[in-house]
C-alpha cells in the first residue's frame, strides 16, 4: 500500500497543473473536492446541525418558469401571469425573438419590471432583411426593479443547449440563477452532458448557491429513461435538489427546476 506523509501530500498541491476535464468530472462525481465557500459553509451547516440539502428561502423572493413558444402573442397573458401569481422573477424559454430590443419582450414585461435576455443566434446564412425570420428558442428573465439582476458569461462555448445565467441580489443575499432550454427536436446526446457539466463547474466555482430552471425536454419523472438517469445522476454530483413534484407538461411529464446550496 502507497502511504504518503502530510509533508509529502503538501508538495503536491500545485496552482500551474489544470486537471484535464474528465479529471474534474470524476472529482466532481465523487464529491472529492468542492469551492472554498461551499466547505466553508459545508462545515458551518454541519456544526449547527442543518442539512446540506436545504430549499432555498421562498419567503425571498418568488421565482416561476414557464415555456412560451414565442411571446408575440403571449404578453398579456405573461404580464397577466406575473401580477397573478406575485412573482419577483419569471424565465420564460422559447421566446422566438430575435435581439435584445424585441418589441415583444418590451410589451411582455409589466410596470414595475425590467426585462433581460439571450436570444438564440441568428444563422449565418439568413437574410434578415430578405427572408422571413422565425427564430425559435431564445430566454428571457422578467425581473421586480426591487430584485437586481445581472447577466454573467461563461467561459465555454455549448452546441447543444441555449442558456441565461444572471446573479440576482435582494438586500444583502445573492443568489445565482441558471435558465436552460435545450430543444425537443434534437436527440439527447452525451456532447449535451458534457457541455452541461462544463458549465456546471464553472458556476459552481463561483457560486455556492444556484438555482437551475427551464426546459431539457427530458422526461425526469421517469425512473426508466436512460437520459433521466443521467441527467439526475449529473445533478446529483453538484447536490442539487429537485424541486418538481408534479406534472409540468401537457403529456404530464415533469420539467426540471433543481437548487444547489
Amino acid at each position: 500500500m502507497l502511504t504518503l506523509s502530510a509533508e509529502e501530500l503538501w508538495a503536491l498541491r500545485r496552482y500551474d497543473v489544470t486537471p484535464p476535464r474528465e479529471a474534474r468530472k470524476v472529482i466532481f462525481s465523487l464529491r472529492l473536492w468542492r469551492p472554498l465557500r461551499q466547505r466553508l459553509r459545508q462545515q458551518r451547516l454541519h456544526r449547527s446541525g442543518f442539512s446540506h440539502s436545504t430549499s432555498i428561502h421562498t419567503e425571498a423572493v418568488a421565482l416561476g418558469c414557464v415555456n412560451a413558444r414565442s411571446v408575440g402573442n403571449k404578453a398579456a397573458l405573461i404580464c397577466q401571469t406575473v401580477v397573478d401569481n406575485r412573482l419577483d422573477l419569471l424565465l420564460i424559454t422559447e421566446t422566438w425573438h430575435e435581439n435584445s430590443d424585441s418589441v415583444s419582450l418590451k410589451r411582455m414585461t409589466p410596470t414595475g419590471f425590467q426585462c433581460v435576455d439571450a436570444a438564440r443566434p441568428i444563422p449565418a446564412d439568413i437574410n434578415i432583411h430578405t427572408d422571413v425570420l422565425q427564430n425559435y428558442g431564445g430566454l428571457a428573465l422578467i425581473h421586480r426593479d426591487g430584485v437586481k439582476v445581472s447577466k454573467k458569461s461563461l467561459d465555454v462555448t455549448v452546441t447543444t443547449f441555449e442558456f441565461l445565467y444572471v446573479v440576482i441580489t435582494v438586500g444583502n443575499a445573492s443568489l445565482s440563477v441558471f435558465g436552460i432550454y435545450r430543444p425537443g427536436s434534437q436527440t439527447v446526446t452525451s456532447t449535451f452532458f458534457d457541455e452541461l457539466s462544463s458549465v456546471l463547474e464553472q458556476i459552481s466555482l463561483h457560486t455556492r448557491q444556484f438555482v437551475i430552471c427551464g426546459d431539457l425536454n427530458i422526461h425526469v419523472d421517469d425512473c426508466n429513461d436512460s437520459c433521466s438517469v443521467r441527467l439526475a445522476e449529473l445533478l446529483e454530483s453538484f447536490d442539487c435538489v429537485q424541486h418538481v413534484d408534479e406534472p409540468t407538461q401537457r403529456r404530464s411529464h415533469s420539467r426540471s427546476c433543481h437548487h444547489a446550496a
